[in-house]
Order: C-alpha cells, then sequence, then structure tokens
C-alpha cells in the first residue's frame, strides 16, 4: 500500500506526516491502513494549499485504481478511507475546502464522492442510492466483492 501511494505522489514519503505514521505504526504487526490513508489526506490537502498539485492528477489516478482494480479492502480504503477524509472539511487548512479536489476525481470516484454526500444527507446507505452507475461499474448491492458490513 504505502509503495503505490509513494510512487503516486512521491512527496508524501518526504514529509513529516509519512514520518510520523511510521513513528507511531511503523512496529505494528498489521498495517494501520486506514490512519495511514489518514495522514495522505492530510499531506494531499497541504500540497493543495500551498499550490503544489502537480502530483494531484497521479494521486487520483491511483485512488480510481484502488477503486476499479481494489479487492474490497482497498476498494473500500479509496471509498471511506481516501474519499470521505478529503470530504471532511475538519481536516481542510489553508483556504482549502473538500470542492476543491472534485476537479481530480474520475468516473467511479465522482459516483462514489457524490453516493458519500447523499449517505451523509442520510437518505439512506452507502451504495444504495439507485443513481446511474457509470459504464461498466457492477452494482455495490449485488457485486460481492463491494459487500461490506454496513453498506447497502
Amino acid at each position: 500500500m504505502s509503495g503505490c501511494v509513494a510512487k503516486a505522489c512521491p512527496s508524501f514519503e518526504k514529509s513529516h506526516l509519512w514520518a510520523e505514521y511510521w513513528k507511531d505504526y511503523g512496529d505494528e504487526p498489521e498495517p494501520q491502513n486506514f490512519t495511514f490513508i489518514t495522514a495522505f489526506v492530510r499531506h494531499v490537502i497541504e500540497l493543495k494549499a500551498t499550490g503544489r498539485a502537480e502530483e494531484l492528477p497521479a494521486t487520483f489516478d491511483l485512488i480510481e485504481d484502488f477503486i476499479v482494480r481494489g479487492d474490497s479492502y482497498v476498494h473500500n480504503l479509496a471509498i471511506v478511507g481516501f474519499l470521505e477524509d478529503l470530504q471532511n472539511d475538519n481536516l481542510h487548512q489553508g483556504g482549502t475546502t473538500h470542492q476543491m479536489f472534485e476537479e481530480y476525481l474520475h468516473a467511479l470516484s465522482i459516483w462514489w464522492w457524490e453516493e458519500l454526500n447523499w449517505f451523509w444527507a442520510a437518505k439512506g446507505n452507502l451504495g444504495a442510492s439507485g443513481r446511474v452507475r457509470p459504464s461498466g461499474m457492477p452494482d455495490p448491492c449485488t457485486d460481492p466483492r463491494l459487500r461490506s458490513p454496513g453498506w447497502a
């Protein structure tokens, strides 16, 4: 996981957030991937806040790839880890808002981004909005790869 992220966004590997994560969790027997993704989101926000957006297209390419090709865990990590954290305005700084990142989203990321908005507006279970899905996207209500506790 960390290798893929570092390849897409090399500045993260050199950041204080990367160092803090490994200091705090490097000795854990199991990787703390959701904590790692939160640190990564904070770094992505820092990049945007400081006008260093060059790595953002590759970052969002990676997130889209996680959604498209990842197993259930990686798929969920991209959605309820990365995208949901990015929508959390409490993590934003330097005048950034989550809307500033919408330009980097791809087809499935956009769909899940909007689905998260729908979910947090208390309209129903995540993945069950019934909205039109992008071409080729499996139905999150019936695809066993996408099934997760608490989802539709």
